[in-house]
């Protein structure tokens, strides 16, 4: 799949230089522990996004060396380490005996379980597909870790992390060492329409991702449809399938209005990219047309089987209906589980602020982070998304390399409707370093 350029309003936004009017403001007391925290924070954060050389960094003896990698670990890493979720029960740090503790919830899916669920014969997709499902089995234990500090903090030891997570992960490389992959050398025995359906039966029990994409959002959503499409923005709509192998697949699809009226159709070829196979179904509006609103539906054939048939919505941006039905908003403060207007964080590598609406709410936002002054160094495209059939709103910036430094920002939030794109937040927020004893 290609991302588009598609952000043409916002896109003028990059090029311009957005200046603010300079306030005085009052520094809030920095918080105690902050760095401490922060080591832990990001020690985590690099785990579960797979960069386990960087996570080894906020260790002062790490075992992460010691776990087996290679092309079949490395498959299984992509999968399982983002299913890694941590809670921060306590930290306690002493600047002058630069000694420390914190005590952590951790889960992650349970691999053991998932691999049993099997009963025999599993096939490297299927496995990993199970892994990385949203309703997969999960483990959890409370660990403790010592904190460092020989210049700045870091966790003293990781083994009991590491412990938890690979328990008898050598095993994987041994039942894996094949890789599943298939052949379509056609055997003059069997039809070529009877290798075609085995080829695709093959190929569907090693689907990576699959679902449809967003170009408005850059989201790529897996199943159920996203609804990330909205009405006098979108000019796209795609679902796209991606296998852990290459295969051999051809067919068509047909894409159809909420009258079930056929709208368009095409063939359709899979391709293979970065070891991955792919099948992209596109339906894309030249000359600025942009799609109405409604629901849309997709039917895929491979090999003149009907494969999937799906559907998805372009929504009407409906905040002006829903902004007084806001049940919450804010920075989410961890500490106190509540949303606060005015927040002060302490050493972090992320700013959020969120809505979350007791309606059914579907509003598509763009917002930029600007320093104090007034440079932007973010911006970001965000969508409602449904939680426990709850709608929320998250304007999110993280930084993968490095923690934000300390300053004052600013984040405008701006509604993206494709007509004037109207800011409906001005937010003002500080980030501060921890306090020296």
């Amino acid at each position: 799949m290609h991302k588009s350029g598609k952000l043409t309003v916002v896109s003028c936004l990059l090029a311009c230089s957005l200046v603010l009017a300079s306030c005085g403001h009052l520094r809030p007391k920095k918080k105690k522990n902050a760095n401490a925290e922060a080591a832990v924070a990001n020690y985590f954060k690099k785990l579960k996004s797979g960069d386990m050389k960087k996570a080894q960094g906020y260790v002062a003896d790490s075992s992460l060396g010691d776990v087996a990698t290679g092309e079949i670990f490395d498959e299984i890493l992509s999968e399982y380490l983002p299913t890694l979720t941590y809670t921060l029960k306590s930290c306690v740090a002493d600047d002058k005996t630069k000694e420390g503790t914190a005590q952590l919830e951790l889960t992650c899916a349970d691999l053991s379980e998932i691999l049993d669920a099997f009963e025999g014969e599993c096939a490297f997709g299927e496995f990993l597909g199970e892994v990385s499902a949203k309703k997969a089995p999960t483990r959890t234990e409370t660990l403790e870790l010592d904190l460092t500090n020989d210049g700045k903090w870091k966790i003293a030891d990781d083994s009991e992390v590491v412990e938890f997570l690979f328990t008898d992960w050598d095993q994987y490389g041994e039942i894996f060492a094949e890789p599943t992959t298939i052949s379509t050398e056609t055997d003059p025995d069997v039809s070529t329409t009877e290798t075609s359906v085995n080829v695709w039966e093959e190929a569907s029990k090693d689907v990576s991702k699959e679902g449809w994409y967003s170009y408005d959002t850059e989201i790529y959503e897996i199943r159920p449809p996203a609804s990330q499409y909205y009405e006098g923005v979108t000019s796209t709509l795609e679902y796209s399938m991606r296998f852990y192998n290459p295969y051999d697949l051809s067919g068509r699809y047909e894409f159809y209005d909420e009258e079930d009226q056929l709208i368009y159709s095409s063939d359709v070829d899979a391709y293979s990219k970065d070891g991955y196979g792919f099948l992209d179904c596109k339906y894309e509006l030249t000359g600025g047309k942009t799609f109405e609103a409604g629901k849309y539906h997709l039917k895929i054939y491979i090999h003149d089987r009907l494969v999937r048939d799906e559907y998805t919505e372009v929504l009407t941006n409906n905040w002006e209906e829903v902004k007084d039905e806001i049940e919450d908003e804010g920075f989410f403060d961890y500490n106190t589980e509540e949303y606060v207007t005015s927040y002060t964080y302490g050493i972090t590598d992320t700013i959020e602020y969120s809505f979350h609406f007791n309606v059914e709410a579907h509003v598509l936002a763009y917002f930029v982070l600007m320093d104090e002054d007034g440079n932007m160094i973010y911006m970001g495209v965000s969508a409602t998304y449904y939680s426990s059939e709850e709608a929320y709103l998250d304007c999110t910036y993280s930084n993968d390399e490095e923690m934000i430094p300390a300053g004052h920002y600013t984040m405008q939030i701006y509604l993206y409707d494709g007509i004037d794109d109207e800011m409906i937040r001005t937010l003002e927020i500080d980030v501060v370093e921890e306090e020296d004893n």
